[in-house]
């Protein structure tokens, strides 16, 4: 009887034990539409820019490409509670021998678009969170008049800052950057 009733007391502290609350578990994300039309770029497509000097500097793209990424939460708060999820990532890059645009579409936690331009090493990196809060605006680039443009300059103490266009006036995407004081905007 002793022996019944201390398995009895086992099994009711491990039933306990093992009743706690789990926190909300992740779950597969894809790119929103929203970030994945702000870089709407193709493999060998070819962009111009132009800065106030008149030099022109052409950027091609590398591809275009999806990635999934398999993430697992394995916290002690979380162990045994969630399942591993996916996440896609969306990523292209623009370049010529002298600099590189890394446009992405990233997810850990929540979305964001990040362009990174890279000249030697990383120069400067922007990111945007979500996908509210695109108001319309005009800002001048490199002497030229562009509109509905976002400018990322949020990480640059420099001044460098990333223009993105968020409707298809322009064909949405990188319309300029200011690189090392140098502004550069798109041309057709």
């Amino acid at each position: 009887m002793k022996k019944l009733v201390f398995l009895s007391i086992v099994a009711l502290l491990i039933t306990l034990a093992s009743c706690r609350d789990c926190p909300p578990c992740s779950k597969d994300t894809e790119v929103p539409e929203c970030l994945e039309e702000l870089i709407p770029y193709q493999a060998d497509d070819t962009l111009r820019f132009v800065n106030t000097m008149d030099d022109t500097m052409m950027l091609v793209c590398q591809g275009k490409g999806y990635f999934t990424y398999i993430i697992s939460d394995n916290s002690l708060e979380n162990e045994g509670c969630c399942p591993a999820y996916k996440t896609n990532n969306l990523s292209t890059s623009l370049v010529n021998d002298s600099i590189s645009i890394r446009c992405s579409a990233e997810s850990f936690g929540t979305y964001y678009l990040e362009i990174n331009i890279v000249q030697d090493t990383l120069k400067d990196r922007f990111r945007y969170y979500g996908c509210e809060d695109l108001s319309e605006n005009e800002v001048m680039i490199a002497g030229k008049k562009f509109n509905n443009i976002l400018t990322l300059n949020e990480s640059a103490s420099n001044g460098d800052k990333a223009y993105i266009n968020f409707t298809n006036e322009y064909h949405s995407g990188v319309v300029g950057f200011k690189v090392d004081g140098v502004e550069w905007a798109k041309i057709d």
